[in-house]
């Protein structure tokens, strides 16, 4: 969740309330970080692994922070802004 705000500065659910925030997050799919950001802003590989990470079957994301920033840095964000680069750079190699 980290990530995700860092990035689109705006958690992936919606409450008004701290106990609407925990129900949301164990019941509700976060919103795709995608359609937070200008078209673009964000390689497409990136936003994956971020939505990947915030996945309800743990199975189903990174099973170690190393691998999620392998997927994050393979949205290849040198092609992109200088901030987007920088917090993609930061956010991989702080995990």
């Amino acid at each position: 969740m980290i990530t995700y705000e860092a990035l689109s500065g705006s958690l992936p659910f919606e409450s008004d309330r701290s106990v609407g925030l925990l129900v949301a997050h164990a019941n509700e799919t976060p919103r795709p970080i995608g359609a937070l950001l200008q078209s673009g802003a964000l390689p497409k590989a990136s936003a994956s692994a971020i939505m990947r990470a915030l996945s309800k079957d743990p199975a189903a994301r990174h099973q170690r922070a190393s691998e999620f920033a392998v997927a994050l840095a393979e949205g290849e964000p040198r092609a992109y802004g200088p901030r987007i680069r920088a917090s993609v750079a930061s956010l991989a190699f702080a995990l």
